[in-house]
């Protein structure tokens, strides 16, 4: 798992050759596809999935507290998302086809366990992004 994280910064600038037109820079440099606001999350999911559900529950919460990322979701078992994951897994040597997988910033975190583990966890890490976006705005 933690090879995953390291390598996360390379398969972001490797990835952002598949990501959408019209993309904007996040905290750390990385651009990322379209978006309203300062930091997007990238997220692919399987319909059916209950980590899926699980995560995307939690990101309902987040959204009614007002303070969540934009996330922009692809479904696996669609055929454009499959050839998207595809050449996401060609960039990155090891990433699994675990779903959810999460992509925040240049960082990575595949599946979904609670909302006080891997939700914590996202939470902690778009807190992070916030703040550094905000040191370099300033």
């Amino acid at each position: 798992m933690r090879k995953i994280f390291i390598a996360g910064a390379v398969f972001l600038s490797l990835f952002l050759g598949v990501l959408p037109a019209e993309a904007h820079e996040g905290a750390h440099g990385h651009t990322w596809g379209p978006a309203d606001h300062d930091t997007v999350m990238h997220v692919f999911v399987r319909d059916g999935c209950p980590h899926c559900a699980a995560f995307e529950k939690f990101m309902d919460t987040w959204f009614e507290r007002g303070d969540a990322p934009d996330v922009t979701y692809y479904e696996v078992m669609n055929t454009d998302t499959q050839a998207l994951f595809k050449k996401v897994q060609e960039r990155m040597p090891g990433l699994t086809q675990g779903v959810p997988t999460i992509i925040l910033d240049g960082q990575i975190i595949q599946g979904y366990d609670t909302d006080l583990t891997t939700g914590l966890r996202i939470e902690h890490l778009y807190t992070a992004v916030r703040i550094a976006l905000l040191l370099r705005n300033s």
